[in-house]
């Protein structure tokens, strides 16, 4: 009895680990493979509490994902301008071909498997306003950002930006399509009404 009693206290009152963050064996596995987490005691299979070692906001629990586009994993040509992510304005346009494109990654955890909003935070004008988006190095999208600073929506088609994620550690993509473009934060929900 005494030992579920301590079990209970420590979710409910450890500094690193709270009930509605405890986490089954196979997503602690999942969490740590990225990177994201140090166990610091487990429980039979189950990790029961652990330290954050990386971005918190990118690991999908629940609500929306929250990325500050300067998180990333890797950076290929992107510069840092007053907490931005820009490239530097050439008049270039590359349409999809992402072989030479500058290229930001950042690493997800996907716990639950679904359709996800993407919603990116940028500025452009017209001749520069819009990013490649894919999904462990294969592309799938083009979001634009004229006269928006939040947008969600594809080039040319003006759809709903949409990321189907299977459960697993997935890598987020963004290549720069138009040079001059900047960045600031993603955000991925499955919640279909959420606006930034």
């Amino acid at each position: 009895m005494r030992k579920i009693f301590l079990i209970i206290f420590m979710l409910l009152y450890s500094p690193y680990c709270h009930a509605a963050d405890y986490v089954s064996e196979w997503q602690y596995k999942l969490i740590q493979e990225g990177m994201f987490v140090e166990c610091t005691q487990t429980l039979g299979e189950n990790c029961i509490t652990w330290n954050w070692v990386h971005s918190r906001d990118q690991i999908q629990l629940d609500g929306v994902m929250k990325i500050s586009a300067l998180n990333f994993e890797s950076n290929e040509g992107w510069d840092e301008v007053d907490g931005w992510l820009t490239v530097p304005e050439g008049g270039v346009n590359l349409g999809v071909d992402i072989s030479t494109a500058a290229k930001l990654t950042y690493k997800l955890a996907i716990l639950k498997a679904g359709t996800y909003y993407i919603w990116i935070e940028g500025q452009g004008d017209v001749s520069s306003d819009s990013v490649n988006i894919g999904i462990n190095g294969e592309r799938i999208l083009t979001i634009t950002f004229i006269e928006r600073l939040w947008s969600n929506y594809t080039q040319y088609t003006n759809t709903r930006a949409t990321l189907d994620l299977t459960e697993g550690i997935h890598e987020l993509d963004i290549w720069v399509r138009e040079d001059g473009v900047k960045i600031k934060e993603i955000r991925l929900t499955v919640d279909s009404e959420y606006i930034p």
